[in-house]
């Protein structure tokens, strides 16, 4: 089989703007896994993200403003958009391929990043706004 290379980041995770990352929600970019199969006799390869919440309470929204985003290179394959997010939960992301000749030469790279809404204040809750998190509101 192929190898593909993987890479997860978290862009502006809450972690990063709390200190105290275990007192609160925290999403991870969790994993990328490779799923790959034959269809018509022609190989192709599902890319999967996952993003889970490692912390010890939920991640409260009322609107699916927060993306989850998955990049092949610089390219954006695909994007799930979120909500809350219970404690344990997770987010996926899927995109399938064909597998190319040129795969083997130079794996592709995956990235896969954490979009929040930057100004969540419009849903009235104080929990999920930039300012009150770094605050301790």
């Amino acid at each position: 089989m192929l190898r593909m290379m993987a890479m997860a980041v978290a862009v502006l995770g809450l972690s990063q703007a709390v200190a105290s990352a275990a007192d609160g929600p925290d999403l991870k970019a969790e994993s990328i896994k490779f799923n790959y199969f034959t269809k018509g006799g022609r190989k192709y390869v599902e890319v999967v993200g996952t993003v889970r919440n490692v912390g010890n309470r939920p991640l409260s929204a009322f609107h699916r403003s927060h993306e989850v985003r998955l990049y092949e290179g610089r390219t954006l394959r695909a994007t799930t958009n979120f909500g809350s997010v219970p404690v344990r939960g997770t987010i996926v992301v899927k995109y399938v391929r064909l597998l190319t000749p040129a795969d083997g030469v130079k794996p592709p790279t995956f990235l896969l990043r954490i979009d929040y809404e930057p100004d969540t204040a419009y849903d009235v809750n104080y929990k999920n706004n930039r300012l009150s998190r770094v605050l301790g509101k």
